[in-house]
């Protein structure tokens, strides 16, 4: 919480092992609104789960999506339950 997350760069290649470029990602916040991401960095402003949207395009139309979960949990209330801060980030594959 009051920290930014690093989006990582993303890439893929399609079942014909052709690389796209056509990767976009858009990230929802806990209460549904919309995050801006700037400089590949988002705010943690809120505690909870904030979803990554990646999407993912070829050149033929075919078209994928992939949430992705990072979790935010507030520093100072885990602090006091004895756990540490952190965001954890899960990951899959995606595919066209």
């Amino acid at each position: 919480l009051g920290e930014r997350a690093a989006l990582h760069t993303c890439t893929y290649t399609d079942r014909a092992g052709i690389n796209q470029d056509s990767i976009s990602m858009t990230v929802t916040a806990p209460d549904g609104s919309a995050v801006s991401v700037t400089d590949g960095t988002f705010p943690l402003e809120q505690v909870g789960n904030y979803i990554v949207t990646v999407s993912v395009s070829d050149n033929n139309g075919n078209r994928s999506e992939l949430p992705v979960t990072v979790i935010c949990y507030d520093r100072f209330v885990d602090e006091e339950r004895g756990k540490t801060s952190f965001t954890a980030l899960t990951t899959s594959s995606i595919s066209i």
